[in-house]
């Protein structure tokens, strides 16, 4: 995934969120959609500990 501001992450962030809340994930999307939240919160607490 290429490098996002942190506003752009935060908007990705939370349309991952609300697809994975969405139900319409099968499982195998699941493995994926978790690994890029928890690299998208790992990036954004970085940047915060950067201030």
């Amino acid at each position: 995934m290429p490098e996002k501001t942190n506003v752009e992450a935060i908007w990705y962030l939370n349309k991952l969120h609300a697809f994975r809340q969405s139900g319409a994930l099968v499982e195998a999307a699941e493995c994926w959609l978790d690994k890029e939240i928890a690299e998208l919160e790992l990036d954004i607490a970085f940047q915060e500990d950067l201030k």
